[in-house]
C-alpha cells in the first residue's frame, strides 16, 4: 500500500515538473518565432526564428528544420517568409539576400538583387516584392525580373508591412516610420504636412514597468491546475488497481472449482478464440505512410525507397507491413495520392495544368498528361472543358 501511494506521488512530482517545463520552454519557443506563412501549395506552415532557422510544420504534425549548418540558409535569423503567386517560397534571413525555396529545385539564393537587404514584405500570393536596404526601398516583379528602386532612404529598416490597397508600402525603423508609394517615392503625412521623412514615435503617456512585464499568473494557475489533474489521476489509478485486484481474487476460485469439474476429455479440448483477427487489425503504419506521402506529394523523386529511408525498414518490409494491415502497395498509395490532388486541383480551376503537375509530382505535363489518362480515362484538357460546360 505504501509503494503504490509513493508511486502516485512520484507520478504527480513528475507530471507537474513536466508541464512546467512545457510552458517554459512554449514561452521561449514564441519569443523566437519572427515570421509564419502558410504554403498554398500543400498546406505546410513555415516558421522563421530569430537564431533557430526555418522550420516546415507539415500536414500530419512532422517537422523538419533547415538551418545555416545544413546548408539551406546564410544565417539562422530569418527575417520574412512570403510565397509568391507562382508558390514559390520567398525567404529573407540575416545575410542580407534572398533564398528561394520550390520542392522542385530546393533552395536557391536568388541573384541579381541588391545585397544587404533589411526587411522585406510581400504578401500572400504576391506579384510585386518590396523589400529596404540601409540606402534605399525597391520593388521586384519574380515573373518580369523587373527591380525597381522606388525611394532614397536614411534609416535602418527593421520591418515592412503593405497596405490594405497595396498602395502604401510602411517602413518601420528604431526611432519612427515612413510612408512609401508602391509606384515611387516618399509620401507626406495626413496630420503633419510637409513632413516627407521619417515620423518619430511620440510618447504621450508614461508607461508602468510592471505593466510592461506583462502577468504571469495565468502560467501559474496553468502548472495549478496541471498539478491537480495529476494528483485525481494518480488517485484514480491506485484505487481503479485496488479495485481490479478484489475482484480477479474474488473470480479465480469459481473459475478453478468450474476448470475441476469438467473431465479429462474436456481438458484436452482446446478453447476456440472468437476474437475477429480482421477488426483487430491496426493501421497505424498505413496512416503513417499516407502522412509521409501527402507531405511529399509535389517531390518528383519521392518512391517507394524514400519512405522506406523514412522509415527505417527495408522495401519488403514496407510492403509487407502494408499487406498486413489490408492496405494497397505503396506505390500505389503513391500514384493514387497524386491523382486524387491533380483532379482538385482541376476542379478548383485556379491554377493551368503545367502548375497542377509540377504540384503533384510529375517531371514534365506530358507525362503528367499521360499518367491521368491512364488512370481515369480522359485527359486532364478533357476534364477542364468537360467540367466547364
Amino acid at each position: 500500500m505504501r509503494s503504490r501511494r509513493r508511486g502516485c506521488l512520484l507520478f504527480a512530482a513528475v507530471t507537474l515538473l513536466v508541464a512546467a517545463s512545457s510552458v517554459a520552454n512554449a514561452a521561449q519557443e514564441n519569443a523566437a518565432i519572427t515570421c509564419r506563412v502558410e504554403s498554398p501549395v500543400d498546406g505546410s506552415y513555415w516558421i522563421g526564428t530569430a537564431g533557430d532557422g526555418l522550420f516546415r510544420l507539415g500536414r500530419n504534425g512532422r517537422t523538419l528544420r533547415y538551418s545555416e549548418s545544413g546548408g539551406q540558409l546564410g544565417s539562422d535569423s530569418v527575417k520574412a517568409l512570403a510565397f509568391d503567386n507562382l508558390n514559390i517560397l520567398w525567404i529573407l534571413d540575416g545575410s542580407g539576400v534572398f533564398r528561394t525555396y520550390s520542392s522542385v529545385k530546393g533552395f536557391q539564393v536568388k541573384d541579381g538583387l541588391p545585397r544587404g537587404i533589411l526587411a522585406a514584405v510581400g504578401g500572400a500570393g504576391f506579384s510585386t516584392l518590396f523589400f529596404a536596404t540601409s540606402s534605399a526601398v525597391f520593388s521586384y516583379e519574380p515573373a518580369s525580373g523587373s527591380l525597381k528602386e522606388l525611394s532614397e532612404i536614411s534609416v535602418i529598416p527593421q520591418s515592412m508591412c503593405l497596405s490594405d490597397n497595396g498602395a502604401e508600402v510602411w517602413l518601420f525603423a528604431k526611432d519612427g516610420v515612413l510612408k512609401v508609394s508602391s509606384y515611387g517615392g516618399l509620401l507626406s503625412w495626413d496630420d503633419a504636412p510637409g513632413v516627407l521623412d521619417l515620423l518619430p514615435f511620440k510618447y504621450e503617456t508614461n508607461l508602468d514597468p510592471e505593466r510592461v512585464e506583462g502577468d504571469n499568473s495565468f502560467s501559474t494557475w496553468v502548472v495549478v491546475l496541471i498539478a491537480l489533474f495529476a494528483f485525481l489521476a494518480g488517485w484514480a489509478l491506485r484505487n481503479s488497481r485496488r479495485s481490479s485486484s478484489e475482484t480477479e481474487a474474488l473470480e479465480v476460485l469459481p473459475k478453478a472449482q468450474n476448470y475441476a469439474s469438467r473431465s479429462e476429455s474436456q481438458k484436452d479440448v482446446p478453447i476456440r478464440d472468437t476474437t475477429n483477427s480482421k477488426s483487430a487489425k491496426s493501421d497505424v503504419f498505413t496512416k503513417r505512410v499516407i502522412g509521409l506521402i501527402n507531405e511529399n506529394l509535389s517531390d518528383p523523386d519521392f518512391d517507394v525507397e524514400s519512405i522506406a529511408a523514412l522509415t527505417g525498414l527495408s522495401r519488403i518490409h514496407v510492403n509487407r507491413k502494408l499487406k498486413a494491415e489490408g492496405s494497397a502497395s505503396p506505390s500505389s498509395l503513391i500514384k493514387d495520392a497524386r491523382m486524387e490532388m491533380a483532379l482538385k486541383l482541376l476542379k478548383q480551376g485556379r491554377l493551368s495544368v503545367s502548375q497542377i503537375s509540377a504540384q503533384c509530382g510529375f517531371r514534365t505535363p506530358s507525362y503528367f498528361a499521360t499518367a491521368f489518362k491512364e488512370y481515369f480515362g480522359y485527359s486532364p484538357s478533357d476534364f477542364v472543358e468537360s467540367d466547364s460546360r
